[in-house]
């Protein structure tokens, strides 16, 4: 088919359009007689082929068919399963190897496919698989047990597919039953094994059943009828004879046991009602038949009709499953006459007998104690074994049964009911019988001992009698509200009725719900209670203490303030408390103010593991998902953390107002607060606000404690710099703090690095700040702050510690895989993103920034630098002194750095003579600082700068010989050494140099006069 040419280039959509076309095309294709097909194509037709049509759905098929073996979409393979069960149905010649891709699709599924897409289409071939079981295919009938064994594996209960197995068999087996007359044979069951049915007739639908019954019915003869009514007749007369023999002597037997006195001694006349149609006796029943039979057999076709009302008004009368004698036998024996019955017992006209309040009571406790011995039959843990072997009472597909574990559960609700109603039902009863007398002592003293009695068979093992002691409560409670609306009526009328006035409504259930309440935590309520000895108690662990709270028809204030607090505050049951708080906050909101309140109070309480627990239960409740408590919690938090603005609360009642707080009462209030914050950052930024109001022993309490705070908050820095950079008036020094926490941990996060940058930018802050991030900075921050670094060094060693480390972190190394010295000659494309600079600039911005840093810090900066020669190094020191001398303005530094130089690396000379070249161009002279150093350098170098000295101004050269008079005899013997053509060109200077050995003794009276410590350098 020219449809499937191009499939595989299309979309999934088209792919889909294709393949129900297909299905469309394939459901008329093959020649099936009878139907649809291409055999109503005639022989000559000019363009409907019939060979060439039945080619192409083959072809077509199979490429359907293959669709579901190659890599194609999920969608694609859904549609085409969808689109076989119509071709298996229609098509029978298709059937078995369209079943046969789908079996071998799930037993191979693609692995191309997800497995969210291998399930869906698996679901579509188990619905598939399921309308095939439905349908009575016989091409596929080889098939259904592997299709049973794949459906079972996919989940699909047994029952379901049995239901379908059965509709299919019973559609098939289903025959029409004609209107006209059918063979006599046709309504009586055949006495053949072989003729039964091979399945359950159990298993057929009720519907059916009825059908089935009501058709065989409107269709067997009469004639049938009355014999087969005979002979049932004969039947239900022998068993009536023998039924009253029995009933003879049931009554004989009656006469000598003990009748309930209550009952009237006297024989009641047996109850006639009207007369019935026909007699109700077997020996009646058995001649009407007779006469029935009799005149049916005379074919009297006018009484037809009031026959067959007959029939059925006597199949009425006979008792359902009545067994039939065999057709002939006759009756045995005439009927016997019946003895008078004794009078059925009617409930509601029986005169009991007045029994005195001592046999009420005395039957009341026995039956009290009869029915707390009937626990353990209603116990159903006990029914455990019995649960297995459940009863299958529906006969088939139905799937009823009768599980033992829910009958038993079912009645002892039942026993529990029965027995709380009969404790307080005392409550509407009395020792007289009159509402309007109140109980005696008699009464009330047995009522107590009642409900003791049932108090310790419930709290001796409360976990299983739970049930009990909610149901009880319940009544009670609801005893309470019919009381109250005694009260409140007998108030609307103005009349204290018998003292009902005076009536506490609830005053039992109060008692019995704080008794128990006690009784679970192992304590007495009163003496009597403690008396009895029967404290258990349940385990410190045990959540059935809060389950009992969460069930309770009410819950009072006493069970909140000593009960539940004393929990809160038990160090065994302290979680059960803080749980059961919890719960009742959540599902009581009737007592939802009073558990938030208790909660807030542990939440400064001065107990530290109380105040944990307390905190950690409300930090819960800060989502977006808890809308109601999260402000509430929120509110308290804020107003606890801003008391500590104002004197502590003790300082309330003093005059002079001047108490501090102390660092744990300070703690109390804002330990909440910072719980609170380290789950909903943006509540930090109150405290930001708040820090330069507090009291300042609060201040330094809050900074000592705020570190767990900002580091369980160090993963999302983002809202804290957010609040950093506000920096609030007065909180300079937690704004510090939390900067020193952040920067802990290298590497720095970008958003404090550009924080802290901001922050000294924007506020004109020390270099301290920048040491904490200077690791973060780049390039041109570094040399940008690198003046605020140099400023902090103001001789201590603290101080030079500090800017040492931090100065070491951005400063390239041979280590960091950089050459320094290729760095600063060469030009880095990375230069402004770079986290390093090379030892070279530093040294350079140091001496270029004497003008805004004092030339004392620049001077300590230089000596910074030159004290680690690993890190400047002679490249570097080359460089430094090459570009400076290089400046227009050299600074005042430069020679102290050329003296350090040559005297760290005194292979330095020969570049230096180059220098000092260099500065006599420059006129160094002018600068007395820098002539000064010239003259020492010159010294230090010698002979080498000799060189250098002879090409000097006359002016200069006899400065520094007065200056260095220890120079001459060496400089004498430099320029006598020098070729003639030189030594005539220095000529001059000879006057100058006097005679060496005179010399000699000059130098020693001036040694150190000039020395190069004395000069500062």
């Amino acid at each position: 088919m020219s449809v499937f040419a191009s499939m595989q280039s299309s979309s999934t959509k088209l792919l889909c359009l294709h393949i129900h076309l297909s299905q469309t095309y394939l459901s008329v294709s093959p020649p099936d007689p009878g139907d649809v097909s291409l055999d109503l194509c005639q022989p000559n037709h000019p363009y409907l082929i019939p060979s060439d049509l039945q080619r192409e759905s083959v072809e077509a098929f199979t490429a359907l068919l293959g669709l579901l073996t190659q890599d194609c979409p999920s969608a694609v393979m859904t549609a085409s399963v969808n689109a076989l069960f119509p071709i298996i149905k229609s098509r029978t010649a298709y059937s078995a190897p369209a079943v046969e891709t789908l079996i071998q699709w799930i037993v191979s599924p693609p692995t191309h496919l997800t497995p969210l897409q291998t399930k869906n289409v698996q679901r579509s071939i188990r619905n598939e698989f399921l309308a095939v079981l439905s349908t009575k295919i016989p091409e596929v009938a080889q098939f259904i047990p592997k299709i049973t064994e794949i459906l079972v594996g996919m989940g699909v209960k047994g029952y379901e597919i049995s239901t379908r197995v059965k509709a299919r068999d019973q559609g098939a087996k289903r025959v029409v039953v004609d209107d006209g007359p059918v063979p006599e044979a046709a309504g009586m069951p055949q006495p053949l094994m072989n003729q039964q049915p091979v399945f359950d007739v159990q298993t057929i639908p009720l519907n059916l059943a009825v059908d089935v019954v009501v058709q065989v019915l409107a269709t067997t003869p009469d004639a049938l009828w009355l014999e087969r009514l005979t002979q049932f007749a004969q039947s239900l007369l022998l068993q009536e004879q023998q039924h009253q023999q029995l009933q003879l002597h049931l009554q004989q037997q009656q006469q000598q046991q003990r009748r309930d006195p209550r009952m009237l001694t006297k024989t009641e006349p047996d109850l006639q009602g009207p007369p019935l149609p026909l007699t109700g006796g077997a020996t009646d029943l058995f001649s009407q038949l007779t006469a029935l039979n009799n005149a049916a057999a005379a074919g009297s076709s006018n009484n037809t009709m009031q026959i067959k009302s007959e029939l059925a008004f006597l199949g009425n009368v006979a008792p359902f499953g009545a067994s039939a004698l065999a057709p002939g036998t006759a009756a045995a024996a005439p009927a016997l006459p019946i003895a008078p019955h004794e009078p059925e017992f009617d409930p509601t006209n029986v005169n009991i007998l007045e029994m005195s309040t001592e046999d009420k009571l005395t039957t009341w406790r026995e039956a009290v104690s009869r029915i707390l011995e009937l626990e353990s039959f209603f116990d159903a843990q006990t029914q455990q074994a019995s649960a297995a072997t459940a009863v299958d009472i529906s006969g088939g597909a139905f799937g009823l049964s009768v599980n033992p574990v829910e009958s038993v559960v079912a009645a002892r609700t039942g026993w529990m009911l029965l027995l709380v109603r009969l404790l307080t039902s005392w409550s509407s009863s009395n020792s007289g019988g009159d509402d309007s007398v109140k109980l005696d002592d008699e009464w009330a003293a047995a009522v107590r001992e009642l409900r003791d009695q049932l108090f310790k068979f419930v709290v001796q093992d409360f976990r299983t009698r739970y049930e009990l002691a909610i149901l009880w409560l319940h009544e009670e409670y609801h005893l309470g509200l019919v009381n109250r609306m005694r009260l409140k009526k007998s108030e609307r009328g103005g009349v204290e009725a018998d003292g009902k006035a005076e009536l506490v409504p609830f005053a039992t259930y109060e008692a019995l719900f704080h008794k128990i309440l006690y009784s679970l935590k192992g304590e007495a309520r009163d003496d009597e209670q403690q008396e009895s000895g029967v404290l258990p108690g349940l385990d410190p662990k045990d959540r059935t203490f809060t389950k009992f709270l969460i069930d309770v028809p009410v819950i009072t204030k006493e069970a909140l303030e000593v009960v539940l607090k004393g929990y809160c505050e038990d160090s065994e049951r302290m979680l059960l408390g803080f749980s059961s708080l919890r719960d009742l906050i959540h599902l009581r909101p009737a007592v939802r103010d009073f558990c938030i309140e208790a909660l807030f109070s542990y939440c400064i309480h001065p107990d530290k593991i109380i105040r944990s627990n307390a905190i950690l239960l409300a930090r819960r409740w800060i989502s977006p998902d808890h809308a109601t408590l999260g402000p509430i919690v929120e509110k308290y938090a804020t107003d606890t953390l801003l008391r500590l603005c104002g004197p502590p609360p003790s300082a309330d009642d003093e005059e002079d107002g001047g108490a501090a707080w102390e660092e744990i009462d300070a703690i109390r209030h804002f330990e909440l607060y910072f719980a609170l914050s380290s789950k909903k950052h943006s509540l930090l930024s109150l405290l930001f606000k708040s820090f330069g109001e507090f009291l300042p022993e609060v201040a330094t309490t809050v900074i000592q404690q705020i570190d767990p705070l900002i580091r369980s908050m160090s993963s999302a820095v983002t809202p804290i710099c957010g609040i950093l950079k506000s920096f609030p008036t007065g909180a300079e020094s937690l704004v510090r703090k939390v900067v020193d926490i952040l920067t802990e941990k290298e590497p720095v996060h970008d958003d404090v690095v550009s924080t802290v940058v901001d922050l000294v930018v924007e506020h004109d802050l020390d270099g301290t700040w920048l040491l904490r991030v200077v690791s973060g900075l780049t390039r041109p921050q570094i040399l940008q702050f690198l003046p605020k670094l140099i400023s902090l060094l103001d001789g201590t060693e603290e101080r030079e510690r500090l800017v040492e480390a931090g100065l070491m972190k951005v400063i390239a190394t041979d280590q960091d895989g950089v050459n320094p010295i290729l760095t600063a000659i060469i030009a880095n494309p990375n230069k402004e993103t770079d986290k390093k600079v090379n030892p070279a600039e530093v040294l350079i911005a140091i001496h270029n920034m004497e003008g805004s840093v004092d030339l004392k810090y620049c001077l300590e900066g230089t000596k910074l630098c030159i004290k680690h020669p690993e890190v400047f190094k002679q490249e570097s020191l080359a460089i430094v002194i090459q570009q400076l001398v290089d400046q227009q303005r050299i600074p005042t530094l430069f020679m102290r750095t050329v003296l350090e130089s040559v005297k760290l690396y005194p292979n330095l000379a020969t570049f230096i003579n180059g220098i000092l070249t260099r500065l006599i161009s420059k006129r160094v002279w002018v600068n007395p600082n820098l002539w000064k150093g010239f003259v020492i350098c010159c010294k230090l170098t010698a002979p080498t700068s000799f060189s250098v000295i002879i090409t000097l101004p006359k002016p200069q050269l006899e400065d520094i010989l007065n200056k260095e008079p220890g120079m001459k005899p060496r400089l004498f013997e430099y320029v006598m050494g020098l070729p003639t053509a030189m030594r005539a060109r220095v000529k001059g200077l000879l006057p100058m140099l006097e005679d060496p050995h005179q010399m000699v003794q000059q130098q020693q009276q001036v040694v150190g006069q000039f020395g190069y410590a004395e000069k500062g350098y």
